[in-house]
């Protein structure tokens, strides 16, 4: 697959069920409801309400884990240019840059500074799906089914399933190959 294919995912690999046109996209505001979505902080929706072409921001990522599936898959798609993160750590600094428009979640790039000076950087493309809601494309076909939750003023994104998408196929990855 592409970038340029990649970028049009879910429409360009053929996946797209005949339902969807009759459904309207999901929002990050449907997706939370109004009690999750007043739960955060102005700034904090109006980073996701769509308003906004592009925003950059920073932060922790409190806790980043990964299995041994997880360790074994990063460090595969290091031949392809590197589609997860292949250390895990605690409180790591993170820097956000994500791009796009209220019809679409997003394009992210995400930069973690590592413990002892080193860096990674993940793109990801977040579609909103009829079917499945938000989705993190990750590229060489690995998509993440996300769930989001609010607390006060916190927007959490919850990996709820792993899958491989490509050449028409949709194929959900079993919680022991999950990467973290």
């Amino acid at each position: 697959m592409t970038f340029q294919e990649f970028l049009k995912f879910p429409t360009a690999t053929g996946f797209a069920p005949a339902a969807r046109a009759r459904r309207p996209l999901p929002t990050y505001r449907s997706l939370l409801g109004e009690a999750g979505w007043r739960l955060l902080d102005p700034a904090i929706r109006g980073r996701f309400d769509g308003r906004h072409v592009h925003r950059a921001f920073y932060g922790l990522m409190g806790t980043v884990r990964l299995s041994m599936a997880g360790r074994a898959l990063a460090l595969l798609t290091r031949l392809f240019g590197r589609a997860l993160c292949t250390s895990a750590g605690r409180d790591m600094v993170t820097m956000i840059d994500v791009g796009g428009s209220g019809d679409e979640a997003g394009v992210w790039q995400r930069r973690y500074l590592m413990p002892g000076g080193r860096a990674f950087t993940v793109k990801s493309v977040k579609r909103f799906d009829a079917e499945r809601g938000l989705l993190e494309c990750l590229g060489h076909g690995i998509v993440m089914e996300l769930d989001l939750t609010a607390e006060p003023d916190v927007l959490h994104f919850t990996s709820r399933a792993y899958a491989f998408h490509g050449g028409g196929l949709h194929i959900r990855l079993p919680r022991a190959l999950w990467p973290g």
